[in-house]
């Protein structure tokens, strides 16, 4: 399936939607390479040279950019695997980003559970990202997976989308992973979530990562400012305000803590000290 089938097509992307091997840099960078970049972008093909400086920007601000977005894609895998277990079948990924290199995107990892039934409508303004699709998608079944351009400050337009490829009368899993601390406006922010919260059926669940200046407030500002230098509109937020976006939910233990933190898989990985992950997440459930 391509990104312009099903009842909400899409444009196909033309050369300027391309990475940056098929011509010259865009002027602003994108979350989406930016991760890549962060990731170090072995072949080139999914940054840019401004990303790859906005990377390098990061660092020397003593950050470690590809240990977060690690961190951040350990939770996600280990989050929709949890979903998956407790009987989750479908999941709305918005802000998915590029394909990760390990090809466990959101469907491979529901699949693992759920091979016959899992389904996954992926959502991206990027249509890079978008480019990337039959990757992005690739799992057991066809017609198991759809990727559509949209945007998460624009709840309504996300919510009338579910119904052509998920089933709104029965749970979802809604992950918002990395991908809030994009959206400037705190009320934007709050309003998105308690919007596509609310257009979940009983026994949902909401996924969120989100940056944090818990613990070095400073750093984080200059983070931002590195961002929006770079053309990336950016808000780290406080560990309160990210935890308020789970009001009205069920939160999973162990609650709103640093990624690694997050039922994880080996010792290795939670020993990483909070202070170098910066990104908080959590799990929340929608009950009856």
């Amino acid at each position: 399936m391509h990104p312009n089938s099903g009842s909400n097509p899409i444009a196909p992307p033309g050369p300027e939607d391309t990475p940056a091997a098929h011509g010259t840099p865009r002027p602003a960078s994108t979350s989406a390479r930016l991760y890549a970049a962060y990731q170090g972008d072995g072949d080139g093909k999914n940054a840019y040279p401004g990303d790859r400086d906005v990377a390098a920007k990061m660092t020397a601000l003593g950050l470690q950019p590809a240990l977060i977005a690690r961190a951040n894609r350990n939770f996600v895998v280990r989050t929709v695997r949890y979903l998956a277990e407790q009987g989750i079948h479908q999941f709305l990924d918005i802000g998915c980003g590029l394909p990760p290199e390990n090809g466990l995107t959101t469907q491979r990892i529901a699949e693992s559970v759920h091979p016959d039934t899992a389904r996954t409508l992926y959502v991206d303004t990027d249509l890079a990202v978008l480019a990337h699709a039959d990757a992005l998608m690739r799992g057991r079944r066809e017609d198991a997976t759809a990727a559509v351009q949209a945007d998460v400050a624009d709840p309504g337009a996300v919510l009338d989308l579910i119904p052509s490829h998920l089933d709104p009368a029965r749970p979802i899993g809604l992950l918002l992973a990395a991908v809030m601390h994009f959206v400037e406006d705190d009320q934007t922010v709050q309003g998105s979530v308690r919007r596509l919260t609310g257009g979940l059926a009983a026994g949902s669940a909401v996924v969120i990562s989100h940056m944090s200046d818990a613990y070095d407030p400073e750093a984080m500002r200059q983070a931002e400012a590195v961002l929006r230098g770079g053309g990336v509109g950016a808000r780290i937020r406080p560990a309160g305000m990210i935890r308020e976006l789970f009001d009205g939910l069920d939160l999973t233990d162990p609650g709103l803590v640093p990624v690694n933190r997050w039922r994880p898989d080996d010792d290795a990985e939670a020993a990483y000290p909070v202070s170098d992950i910066h990104i908080l997440g959590g799990l929340g459930r929608k009950l009856p």
